[in-house]
This record gives C-alpha cells, structure tokens and sequence, in this order.
C-alpha cells in the first residue's frame, strides 16, 4: 500500500493527501468495523485514543499523521518482519554459520513484536488522555517497529536492525563468547566515559593523591515490573502463569508451593488478589533484580540496594499495574507480593536486622533467649523447655550437660 501521501507537508490543499487519508480511514474501517470507534494516528493522539471516523478526518487534516507510524497495527495491518537467509557460500561451505542456527524465535518475531505493541499500548479506558509515561511507551514503542523495519545497511536485503541485533545476542549465547569480547564486536559508545552521560555524575571516586581511579560502588538494577508483564505478553508463557490454579492437583501433597500451607493462608487473608489467578510463582521464572559487584557483600547496608525493589514491589502490591494478556486478548490489573525471602543465617541478619551472634542470636527465641557464657563462647542451655511438657528431660539439669 502507498504511503508516500503521509510525508506531505500542504495537506489542506493536497489531494493526493486527502486522498491517502480516505484510504486510510477505508483500510480501517474494513478491519475494526463500521460502527467501532478509530485508533487516532496523528502527531498528537498517537494512537492513545480512539475517536470516530469523521473526527479521525479533522485531526489527520489539521494536524498530520505521525511520520513513524509505518506499520498500521492498530488498524489491522500486520508487522512485514523478514527473516534473514544466508547461503552456503558465505558460510565457506562448512552449511552451518550464524544465520543457520536454529533459532525458532525469528519465526515468532512478528507475532511476538505485534504481542508488545498491543499489550503495551491496549487500554481500555480509551476516553482518558495518555499520560507522560505512556507516551513515552508509545515512542519507545514506534521506535521498535522502526529498528524492525529499517535495514541495517542501505544495500542490505537480509538484515533488519531488530533482526541482527537479536540474532547478534543469540550468537554470543551458542558460541559463549565473553561480555569482554562482544563489547569488542558491538563497540559500546560509553565505555571510556567519566561521567554520566545523564546526571553528569562522576564515575570514579575523588582520589587527592593520584594514582589508580577507584570506581563508585555501582548497584545494577533490573526492574522487575517490565518482564512480569511479558510473561503474559507470550500466549505460550501466560497459560504457565495460571497453571497453579487452573491446572495445578490438590490432594495433600507438596508439590509447588502452592501446595504449602503459608501460600494457602496467605491466600485466605488477601482473597482479592488470590481470586485473579493470573498473580502467581513458578520455578523457571524466578529473575534476579539486583546486581552488585565487588568483592565484598554490603553487609547491613543492603536496605540501601534493596530500595528500589521495595518501592516498585509497594507499587506493584498497592496500586499494581495495567497489563495485556495474550492469552485472552484482556486487559487486567497484575498485582505482585513477597512471600518468602530464602537465605543463610549471617544474611537473615542482615535483611532482619536482628543479630544473629551474641546473646540474643535466636531468633525464635527472641528477648527471652536462655544463653550463657562458657569461657570464650555462648551456648543456649535452656533449650529443653522446647520439650513436650510431659518429657523426662525437660526438668533434668542433666540435658545441660
């Protein structure tokens, strides 16, 4: 289909723009159906909201339809995504080289790629104005289906940007090639910088007397948000996250926890989240949201590092957030919450900030510990009132032995 008409600068007078404007609202039309409203394209809506057809019109007309908008996907036009082919001959006839790899994902990036463009700009409240942050979606958005569209070389007929960079990474992971020597191949533009290229802060600690720079401690952080809502963005992978409900057996046993009775009562205390089956835990898709580097742990100050996980998981517990499900076509409110914190004794000292060595080291015995001094260590020698009250040992001072 033509779309040369939406790079027309004269579109009051131009025909040829209006023109290309009918068609458009026809093309729309034929797939969303007469009587349903219309996703507006121009520079303003972006596609956050739908309007009638005649209004539709007027905007297009006064204000242009936005430039990036190639792929009409909210109107029913499906993402032209190629996959790439290599002959032998570039592969020096050895009939294995990088692009023979099985990679059964190329096959699914259009589908996968119009996933993340519904899911991410779906709403069902389409008479409220998008806000800053959705807009932004919205553009990080377009700018994915140009890397899709867009050749990674003029002359280029077998590579697109989102293509090659994506089929670069599954290289790297096939071959394990280090990090070292992929920034190498991908040339990372920052690498040499000193400041941030942000907040302009400095990258190095200030050293007076020279000598060897000292970086910053650096807290790598992964938002955990964005990946819980692609699990659902995948038809394979949203029908797993329900599965402990939907397809999960109940008959006593532990299997999942699930099965276990903290996930049970926590699920008697908060039956409005445990009723949307959809919030749930499983196994492979347990994700690491901090990273930091160094040789040495942080000790107690690891509430520092753990501060913006706490904020988005307040935020994903309290007010939770709009995500698209694949599987169903919907749009429902994910909600996320802590269950368990899994770690060895020294670190629940550090996450509870209950010591954990000294005279109060239990912590299930909490200010009424029963330790003593012995020489230059300290035992708990009153354990046995744990015993069942009618146990031979629990009056004996022999069990202090």
């Amino acid at each position: 289909m033509d779309k040369s008409w939406m790079t027309i600068n004269n579109r009051l007078t131009s025909k040829e723009y209006q023109q290309g404007v009918k068609s458009f609202l026809d093309f729309a039309t034929a797939n969303l159906g007469v009587d349903d409203e219309i996703r507006c394209p121009c520079v303003d809506c972006i596609n956050g909201t739908k309007y009638s057809r005649q209004v539709v019109w007027m905007h297009l007309i006064r204000r242009g339809m936005a430039s990036s908008y190639l792929t009409w996907v909210h109107h029913g036009e499906h993402v032209p995504v190629s996959r790439p082919s290599v002959s032998n001959d570039q592969c020096g006839g050895s009939g294995k080289c990088m692009t023979d790899i099985d990679d059964p994902s190329m096959d699914e990036l259009p589908i996968m790629l119009e996933e993340i463009y519904v899911s991410g700009l779906m709403d069902d409240h389409t008479d409220e104005e998008p806000n800053g942050l959705e807009r932004e979606d919205l553009h990080k958005f377009t700018r994915l289906f140009e890397d899709a569209q867009c050749k990674v070389h003029p002359t280029c007929e077998k590579f697109f940007v989102l293509s090659f960079v994506i089929k670069m990474l599954h290289v790297k992971v096939y071959n394990k090639w280090s990090n070292k020597s992929f920034d190498m191949v991908m040339q990372k533009e920052s690498a040499n910088l000193e400041k941030c290229p942000t907040c302009d802060a400095c990258r190095y600690k200030l050293n007076d007397d020279g000598g060897k720079k000292i970086p910053h401690k650096v807290l790598r952080y992964f938002p955990l948000t964005p990946r819980l809502k692609r699990l659902f963005m995948s038809k394979k992978t949203t029908a797993d996250m329900r599965w402990h409900n939907e397809k999960r057996v109940d008959d006593d046993i532990l299997r999942h926890p699930a099965d276990g009775e903290a996930w049970k009562d926590f699920d008697k205390q908060h039956p409005t989240f445990s009723d949307d089956s959809r919030n749930c835990m499983k196994k492979p898709y347990c994700m690491m949201s901090l990273l930091i580097p160094g040789r040495s742990a942080p000790g107690r100050d690891i509430d520092v590092y753990l501060q913006p996980l706490i904020e988005e998981l307040k935020n994903l517990w309290e007010h939770g957030v709009q995500t698209y499900d694949a599987s169903n076509g919907q749009i429902f409110r994910m909600h996320a919450a802590v269950m368990w914190t899994i770690n060895d004794f020294p670190a629940y000292g550090n996450m509870s900030r209950w010591s954990t060595k000294g005279y109060l080291a239990c912590p299930n015995c909490n200010n009424n510990a029963s330790s003593q001094g012995l020489r230059s260590k300290i035992g708990s020698m009153g354990a046995r009132r744990h015993l069942p009250e009618n146990h031979t040992w629990r009056t004996s001072k022999l069990f202090n032995a």
